[in-house]
């Protein structure tokens, strides 16, 4: 039986609004079966949320962990006076209140409190794992455990607008976080803050680094351009990389970097560097980096620690460094 082609020469990103309702592994299928390439996500949502999720498709897959880095900001909507097991409005509801006490000003109020870097416990029903099993499989079988606060950054926290005098007021928020901000456990401490209970109703995420929600699209519409021939929504290799060091290599230090050797930098104005993005002249990328002192030497050296270029299209690449 012949190889199935999990690549089909398609390297590169596709920013994905994925609908509620399905997971991220899922919308993330539907995309690989219409394309037949490996793909992975950067990044995973929620089953009820909605919004940006970043795709890699082939070679790409290596570089999921540069997207995770990179700031993310959603539109959250809370629902004071109604707590649950996993802060969001999938779990179990564990208590009610009446709520209708609390006004805008009193968010606007605390809000502050929740902005630049803070500790967060997260949730217990999450995917984060205690000795190899996931945190909501541990809840399933009634272990409870105290979990340690983790520093997480809120860059920004701005309040977008709310619907009060009832029993349960909800309003939305809009946030800019790091990597690793639990949106759920926010809404959660945001009601205890606030002097009662709370969870997240609903969520989007309007951006993850580069990839934003005014330009996703859904799978409904991948598939419509596919069905014309039109592929120009895959985005290139290099695309989410701009936040990175550049160096653009002569086609000699291409040569040697892809052999696994160090290629050495001009004397001036270089300094070191954990990563960095390494293309040739045409703007293809060649892998990822790293700049180190030479050894024994002065100045400084290249080499690469991802390869996504094949040896032999040294010879076809031009440029200098």
């Amino acid at each position: 039986m012949a190889k199935r082609n999990h690549n089909n020469g398609i390297d590169g990103f596709i920013n994905l609004n994925k609908a509620a309702g399905i997971s991220s592994h899922t919308a993330m299928g539907k995309i690989r079966r219409l394309l037949d390439v490996k793909a992975g996500h950067a990044g995973t949502l929620d089953p009820a949320a909605w919004g940006v999720l970043p795709l890699c498709l082939g070679k790409a897959t290596r570089l999921a962990e540069y997207l995770v880095e990179g700031q993310k900001t959603y539109i959250g909507e809370v629902t004071l006076g109604i707590e649950t097991d996993s802060y969001d409005g999938q779990g179990q509801v564990l208590e009610m209140r009446d709520a209708a006490w609390v006004q805008k000003a009193d968010i606007l109020d605390i809000l502050p409190r929740f902005t630049g870097d803070i500790l967060q416990k997260p949730p217990m029903i999450s995917a984060l794992k205690r000795e190899g099993k996931p945190l909501y499989q541990l809840a399933r079988e009634g272990q409870l455990l105290e979990l340690a606060p983790r520093p997480i950054t809120i860059h920004a926290l701005r309040y977008l607008g709310g619907h009060f005098d009832q029993a349960h007021p909800v309003f939305e928020i809009e946030i800019s976080c790091s990597k690793g901000t639990y949106i759920r456990s926010l809404a959660h401490d945001i009601g205890q803050a606030l002097g009662t209970v709370a969870h997240l109703s609903a969520l989007c995420r309007k951006q993850v680094g580069l990839f934003h929600l005014a330009d996703a699209l859904t799978v409904e519409e991948i598939a419509a351009r596919l069905a014309v021939g039109d592929r120009s929504f895959i985005l290139p290799m290099s695309y989410p990389l701009g936040h990175l060091p550049l160096v653009v290599a002569s086609p000699a230090q291409y040569d040697r970097l892809l052999h696994g050797n160090a290629a050495p930098l001009p004397e001036e104005g270089w300094a070191a560097c954990p990563v960095c993005r390494v293309e040739d002249a045409a703007g293809r990328l060649l892998g990822m980096g790293q700049i180190s002192p030479v050894e024994d030497g002065e100045g400084f050296q290249l080499k690469l620690n991802k390869v996504f270029a094949e040896i032999g299209e040294a010879n076809e690449r031009t440029g200098k460094i």
